[in-house]
């Protein structure tokens, strides 16, 4: 449960980095009810977890619409990355890589970034990684997975309770945010027990509640 709930920390620090204006840290979510396990709560974080490089000219380099970074490692020919001015967080774009030059450090694209500066972000299109709560039909115990798109991975098994509290912009907290872009950072609530039962407790499964609250770093305003 601990180490569930680290990972869940690091993933709330770094939502909404390389995502542009308009795309929230906070993907979307599900309220639950406390202590309810039919109803536990869900959430959604938007980030890019890939490698990153800022532009070093804003020249289009012809033929092949290249592009000079500071750095091509972690970036292959056929994937796609976005293009996000730093000064407003806007989107320049989304585009595909046919080459690299690594020599000379550049991309080769399949379109011509337009508004590009010194200094703009390259990165990989983020993606969203979700933690919901589900019932293993083998065992009948609950479990929190975290899905990153491509591998749903078993956090904790022997779940009780998973419940979120949004604290936003202006102080106030609430568990069901209307305005996902006003969330600033979120409280984490997890309850877990143990598979067997313990004799010191009369028989009955050692609990424990794990407690945080996580700041977001990236907001996109």
């Amino acid at each position: 449960a601990r180490a569930a709930v680290n990972q869940l920390e690091k993933d709330i620090r770094i939502a909404g980095f390389g995502a542009p204006r308009g795309n929230n840290p906070v993907a979307n979510f599900q309220n639950g009810e406390v202590g309810d396990p039919a109803a536990p709560d869900r959430i959604s974080l938007n980030f890019s977890v890939s490698s990153i490089t800022f532009l070093t000219s804003d020249t289009i380099f012809q033929p092949g619409n290249n592009i000079q970074t500071d750095s091509v490692f972690g970036f292959f020919a056929g994937e796609q990355i976005n293009i996000v001015n730093l000064e407003n967080n806007n989107l320049i774009g989304t585009f595909t890589i046919n080459a690299i030059d690594t020599g000379a450090s550049r991309k080769s694209l399949n379109g011509v970034p337009a508004g590009i500066g010194v200094g703009s972000l390259v990165v990989k299109p983020f993606k969203t990684i979700t933690y919901s709560v589900a019932t293993n039909v083998a065992t009948n115990r609950q479990e929190l997975h975290r899905n990153d798109g491509t591998v749903d991975t078993v956090m904790i098994d022997g779940l009780t309770d998973f419940q979120l509290t949004y604290w936003l912009e202006d102080g106030t907290s609430t568990s069901s945010p209307t305005d996902l872009s006003t969330i600033r950072k979120i409280q984490v609530v997890v309850t877990a027990e143990t598979h067997r039962d313990v004799s010191e407790q009369s028989d009955q499964p050692r609990t424990r509640q794990l407690v945080t609250t996580v700041v977001i770093k990236n907001v996109r305003v």
